[in-house]
């Protein structure tokens, strides 16, 4: 689900049918090596 992580969580979950965000972020949303970049440089 990583090519999804610049859109909003809450439009993810709706458009896939989920009503709790956390199913999404507990199933689904996985850490990768790109973002975390962008994390520790601020971009």
């Amino acid at each position: 689900m990583t090519i999804r992580k610049k859109y909003s969580i809450v439009d993810i979950a709706a458009a896939g049918g989920w009503g709790d965000v956390r199913t999404v972020e507990n199933s689904y949303m996985k850490a990768d090596s790109a973002t975390k970049q962008r994390v520790v440089l601020m971009e």
